[in-house]
């Protein structure tokens, strides 16, 4: 028997696929980068008949979240967040508006049959539902580190979140992926890009009942560890 070959399968088999975190302990980190609201689809109640589709353009996120990594020497993490950006409406197409009165100057629609007609920002607004609120999401999460411990890690993070849009409270689902660089002795530096979903929010003003809220975001991180 090649004991060569014997001392190389035990070496190989001793090195676990996914080591324990680069650092554990308690950390924090403040984010910001780029969010963009997929668009948004509507529609009104039985006393206002039309339906909207809204578009928007990206805008800036700020965020800070605190946690454990190596959670009992494991690749595992958790973590509390708190993320915040303001929805920027691009424009909308909008198909009847019932009893709400249009603007001047945009086209009049007498019910939901008519031919979609597309507004600018401004329209939509004095219309009464364009959605430029401010959206704030507390969630928490748990992360699982890929990666060499002394060098760049990949790592995968799932969650839950509320968020306050407005005056109004939704939760649902977060999904992350992320990549994280040890700096020594400070911290780290990590590039995340997250998904979070949850039911539409419901205009009173107006009536307009949004099919869901999902949001796309990339943010850059510096990670004190503690």
């Amino acid at each position: 028997m090649d004991l060569g070959f014997v001392a190389r399968l035990a070496i190989l088999l001793s090195v676990p696929a996914c080591g324990a975190a680069a650092y554990a302990g308690p950390y924090a980190e403040i984010r910001g980068g780029v969010s963009l609201l997929d668009d948004m689809s509507g529609s009104g109640d039985d006393s206002i008949a039309y339906s909207a589709e809204l578009s928007y353009d990206p805008k800036k996120v700020l965020g800070a979240e605190g946690g454990m990594r190596g959670i009992l020497d494991t690749p595992f993490g958790v973590g509390l967040a708190l993320d915040g950006f303001r929805a920027r409406l691009k424009g909308a197409t909008i198909a009847g508006t019932g009893a709400l009165s249009p603007p001047p100057e945009a086209p009049a629609t007498e019910d939901a049959t008519a031919a979609p007609v597309g507004l600018s920002p401004d329209q939509v607004r004095a219309l009464g539902f364009g959605f430029d609120d401010r959206v704030t999401v507390l969630s928490a999460n748990a992360f699982y580190d890929i990666g060499d411990e002394d060098g760049l890690i990949i790592y995968l993070g799932a969650g839950f979140g509320l968020a306050a849009v407005d005056s109004d409270l939704r939760s649902g689902p977060l999904l992350h992926l992320g990549m994280r660089y040890p700096i020594d002795p400070l911290g780290a530096i990590s590039l995340r890009a997250t998904r979070f979903q949850t039911s539409g929010t419901h205009d009173v003003a107006t009536g307009l009942e949004f099919d869901r809220l999902a949001v796309n975001a990339v943010t850059l991180a510096f990670t004190v560890d503690f």
